[in-house]
């Protein structure tokens, strides 16, 4: 079933995101530092080194924010009445009434076990005897 996030979840969403850019930040440095490292063996020039580096930090941070870009434009609502989900970003009501939410304010909940109704559980013992009768 789809619920929407509280507040708390959506601001742990943002700083969830916030500490990966900051990863991948702490990430370019230490490459830039451990590039000017010198080392024996083959003679790389540092501005090759440093030019490297910075175009893989370059590139994780488009991959990152291309990755954040397209899960917002994506267009997938949900309706918060019936759960149905759909992929039409104009759209704001649901067929049943309902209004529909970005997919990322919403959150999947299953329903637990003990939740089901009593009548839908058949027992063992039935499922047995069909079996063998057939």
């Amino acid at each position: 079933m789809w619920t929407r996030k509280t507040s708390k979840e959506l601001i742990g969403d943002r700083r969830a995101r916030r500490v990966v850019a900051g990863l991948c930040a702490v990430t370019a440095l230490f490459l830039a530092g451990v590039s000017g490292i010198p080392h024996p063996g083959f003679h790389v020039p540092a501005w090759v080194r440093m030019s490297g580096v910075l175009a893989a930090g370059f590139v994780l941070l488009a991959w990152r924010r291309r990755a954040h870009h397209h899960s917002l434009r994506s267009g997938v609502m949900v309706c918060e009445k019936c759960n149905i989900v759909t992929v039409n970003p104009l759209q704001r009501e649901c067929v049943c009434g309902g209004m529909l939410a970005p997919l990322t304010q919403m959150k999947w909940l299953e329903a637990p076990p003990s939740a089901a109704r009593r009548d839908d559980i058949v027992p063992a013992r039935e499922v047995c005897e069909t079996a063998q009768s057939s």
